[in-house]
């Protein structure tokens, strides 16, 4: 049988809770930022894909297939935005895009936009 203490004040109590509160507020400014990092990824993975297959595929056919994964992602990025760069001597592509992604922090009595600057790209041999 476990007799409770009469001295015990609670003091460690509100220690933990106050740890468990800065913890969820981490968790919840963090999901945004981990959202822009994980689109990114996902993005430079597709770029990577694309130009492992150019040897096969035309210009035109990547950047429509690069259009088409950011849009899918919510990625501000047109046809236009790809640089795509094939050379002779060595014989290689490059591709390239920029964008700028942006997370809002909105707490009470406290708003910030934080802008990210991204640059998907990847370069294979032909």
């Amino acid at each position: 049988m476990v007799t409770p203490r009469r001295d015990e004040s609670g003091k460690g109590k509100l220690g933990c809770l106050f740890v468990v509160a800065v913890v969820a507020l981490g968790i919840y400014i963090g999901k945004n930022f981990g959202a822009v990092y994980f689109r990114y990824y996902q993005l430079n993975d597709e770029v990577k894909s694309q130009a492992s297959f150019a040897p096969g595929l035309t210009d035109q056919a990547i950047r429509d297939r690069l259009v088409l994964k950011a849009d899918s992602l919510g990625i501000p990025l047109g046809p236009k935005e790809w640089q795509i760069e094939r050379t002779r001597s060595p014989s290689e592509i490059s591709i390239s895009a920029t964008y700028t992604d942006s997370v809002v922090v909105n707490l009470p009595g406290f708003r910030r936009v934080y802008y990210f600057h991204l640059n998907p790209g990847a370069r294979a041999p032909l």
